[in-house]
């Protein structure tokens, strides 16, 4: 199974975290990160990722609950609560007549009934503290199932895992349930692939591919040229903000491989916005349409002479080289919002 996700979910699930084991959201269908699919990562499946919807599931699970008798009591707890709510929820009771498949449901005790020194706790349905782990994680993992995404209120996350997910991380590299689920931020940081990532394509490639794409879209209006020279700097905007965010990561194990890629598409972005600045250049030699636009004029000029950036070049130096990081990528961040910010307020986007 594939999992999807947004790196901006990951950098902040990690802030202020120093176990790099933070489990960080996914989805199981493909995502949009602030609009953009290419921003998207996805992650191969891991034999390690637990499918809470699967056959296997309840004994993969029963071994955690022996080992973190914690994890145990929140499920005996978060079936006990959902028991008790069947008689004014019929949804929830539903659910659990489809895990207790077909035999009849717990009476449930009241406060004063239950028996002093009772070895399944406090629970208004003692049954569930007498049976065996794999029994319990079936009930639960079956309940939840039937009861379905739309209804989180007994979710594995928050019921089960709670604040308490770090013994759970060293069992799993996460777990999925319902469309979602959560993955091992360390996996998801040095093994996910942005969907446009091509691992197999040399950097060259990069470079007359983003002349080729920016010729083939056979664009000759100084209007039309701005906006797609502006997608393509908003593009190494999102890219050198990541690589930025990453960079300054405090412990982190070993830089991830994409970010090679995401400087290969950094440069592709560059050799497209040579091209249209070119091609602008000779439709209006005096960049007229730029009059409003001092930041863009001076980086569209720089494109017309076939320069690069100085902090983009810093920046690309110390990813390939795996060398020091300086805040290259940051700084470049800033330079390209500013454009950003600048083309909206000229209404050049």
């Amino acid at each position: 199974m594939t999992v999807y996700f947004c790196l901006n979910d990951v950098l902040d699930r990690l802030e202020g975290e120093t176990d790099f084991h933070a489990l960080s959201t996914v989805s199981t269908t493909p995502l949009r990160c602030d609009g953009y699919t290419e921003d998207a990562f996805e992650l191969a499946s891991s034999p390690k990722i637990v499918n809470l919807a699967d056959e296997n599931a309840p004994h993969q699970l029963a071994g955690l609950l022996k080992d973190a008798p914690l994890y145990q009591m929140n499920m005996e707890l978060a079936l006990d609560s959902a028991l008790a709510e069947r008689h004014k929820n019929a949804s929830i009771r539903k659910a659990l007549e489809r895990a207790f498949a077909g035999q009849p449901l717990p009476n449930t005790l009241s406060v004063d009934d239950i028996p002093d020194g009772d070895v399944a706790g406090n629970l208004r349905h003692p049954m569930l503290g007498h049976i065996s782990a794999v029994e319990l994680c079936t009930l639960y993992l079956d309940f939840i199932n039937a009861l379905g995404p739309d209804n989180p209120h007994f979710s594995f996350a928050e019921n089960i895992l709670g604040a308490h997910e770090k013994r759970f991380a060293h069992f799993f590299d996460g777990f999925i349930s319902g469309g979602g689920g959560r993955v091992r931020s360390d996996i998801l940081l040095g093994f996910g692939q942005r969907s446009d990532h091509d691992s197999g394509r040399p950097m060259e490639d990069y470079i007359t591919g983003g002349q080729r794409e920016a010729l083939k879209m056979r664009i000759e209006e100084p209007q039309e040229l701005l906006w797609a020279w502006n997608e393509a700097d908003y593009c190494q905007m999102r890219r050198c903000r990541d690589i930025d965010r990453v960079r300054n990561l405090k412990g982190l194990p070993r830089q991830p491989n994409w970010l090679r890629n995401d400087v290969f598409t950094i440069l592709e972005k560059e050799a497209m916005k040579q091209t249209f600045a070119q091609t602008l250049g000779r439709a209006d030699a005096k960049l007229g349409v730029l009059k409003t636009a001092p930041l863009i004029r001076k980086a569209v000029e720089a494109n017309i002479s076939d320069q690069v950036d100085e902090n983009l070049r810093q920046m690309i130096a110390e990813v390939l080289n795996n060398s020091a990081y300086t805040g290259s990528a940051g700084k470049f961040q800033e330079l390209a919002l500013r454009r950003r910010k600048e083309a909206q307020k000229a209404r050049l986007i």
